[in-house]
């Protein structure tokens, strides 16, 4: 089923990012950052104020990339809407959750066949 293929790859992910974070909260647990240390962000936030997030490098001359791709590079990667030169908004999700650019047989009559709006419930 597609739903278990989407659920596998999204585990694939979390699994291979777990051991950075053991290790941030090992080596740096108790580093102060303000009134809050790195064990109380990763470990739920509770009563806190904080975001946790990756640091992205944007490049003052190209912009933002997608996955080292620049905005053109990723419009021209992805699967296109037939007939236009457009692609399928669907196919911003795949390369920002897997790295990985969908094939066009991810496509139906102009949808993904699993909606990126399944990971939200």
């Amino acid at each position: 089923m597609a739903d278990s293929n989407l659920k596998l790859k999204l585990k694939e992910k979390i699994e291979a990012h777990r051991p950075r974070i053991t290790k941030l909260n090992k080596e740096f647990g108790e580093v102060v950052i303000d009134k809050v240390n790195i064990g109380q962000c990763i470990g739920g936030a509770r009563d806190i104020r904080s975001l946790v997030t990756d640091i992205s490098y944007l490049d003052p001359q190209e912009g933002i990339r997608f996955r080292g791709k620049t905005i053109p590079e990723t419009f021209a990667a992805l699967p296109k809407v037939p007939g236009s030169e457009q692609p399928y908004v669907e196919g911003f999700f795949c390369p920002i959750m897997w790295a990985k650019l969908p094939p066009q047989s991810s496509f139906g009559s102009g949808a993904m066949k699993v909606s990126p709006l399944y990971f939200i419930r």
